[in-house]
């Protein structure tokens, strides 16, 4: 990618607009009454130049003979916003491989690189070294390695690096996630009153008391709470692209309509009056037998 220069298009010879502020900005300074001075401790070294025979001051003027290009800190500021867009972006992506600008960094962190730059050029031009705020850049830019230490991870989602220099996004996430999820799922009132019901009715033969009721659904959530329902979630996806190309699901835990059979069951059949109903039961069985006989086997 080249920076130097104005970063103008047009022909060989013609100016384009961008070019033609250049040329008005360095006539209106050099048209500044004497001793007008310039902030920066020096002049700004921006490069070997072509320059017009008939109009020898420091314009960039295509076609001619080439030269030195020393301007002011504030006219180099200046280019920064002359440049063309893609001057600009590629200045910006430099600066992000160099270190010296964050990933999500835009024009206005550009902009701020750019005047740094300047200054530091402007201190080597105060002692007559030709070094240009992007040879400054260039120094980063080596030190931080070569193309492909431009990578950098997406702050926004780090299965993802972006190319500081080339905008592209690779995925650098695992080929396959897995996502556990752990949650209580609660008996509806209505389905635990209708087990309950069922319950007492083949085992006790009534129905469950309002007391009764409550007991076994506070047991019931107690129980449902210690065994929450595990989901368990693995994902495929591409290694190029990222994207989900398939997935696989596994529930464990909970209790389900069996167990909340079973509990009932127990719970009813811990109490004395079930007791109390199966020794009834038994005593009448053996009664029944004694007056009426065994059933006989075979028979």
């Amino acid at each position: 990618m080249a920076l130097r220069g104005s970063g103008g298009g047009g022909s060989v010879g013609v100016l384009s607009p961008e070019q033609q502020a250049v040329v008005d900005s360095f006539r209106s300074f050099q048209s500044q009454p004497q001793g007008t001075e310039s902030a920066y401790p020096g002049m700004v070294y921006m490069g070997r130049t072509a320059y017009s025979q008939s109009d020898p001051r420091n314009v960039d003027i295509r076609g001619g003979a080439q030269r030195d290009r020393w301007i002011t800190g504030e006219d180099a500021i200046l280019e920064f916003y002359e440049w063309e867009s893609k001057t600009r972006q590629d200045f910006i992506a430099q600066g992000k491989l160099s270190g010296l600008l964050p990933a999500d960094g835009g024009e206005m962190e550009g902009a701020r690189l750019w005047e740094q730059l300047v200054g530091q050029a402007a201190f080597y031009g105060a002692r007559d070294r030709k070094v240009t705020p992007w040879d400054v850049l260039a120094g980063y830019v080596r030190q931080s390695g070569t193309a492909e230490t431009a990578w950098r991870k997406d702050p926004s989602n780090p299965d993802f690096e972006v190319n500081a220099v080339t905008g592209e996004r690779r995925y650098i996430g695992p080929q396959f996630k897995t996502q556990t999820d752990t949650a209580v799922n609660l008996t509806d009132p209505a389905t635990a009153k209708a087990v309950a019901v069922a319950t007492f009715q083949q085992l006790m033969g009534r129905d469950p008391g309002e007391g009764e009721l409550t007991a076994w659904a506070s047991a019931l959530q107690q129980a449902e709470q210690a065994a929450p329902v595990t989901r368990t979630t693995t994902t495929e996806h591409d290694p190029i692209t990222g994207e989900i190309i398939g997935s696989d699901a596994a529930t464990s835990g909970g209790i389900d309509a069996a167990g909340r059979q079973y509990l009932a069951e127990e719970r009813v059949k811990g109490t004395q009056e079930y007791a109390d109903v199966q020794a009834a039961t038994t005593y009448a069985n053996a009664l029944e037998n004694a007056v009426f006989g065994a059933p006989q086997l075979g028979a």
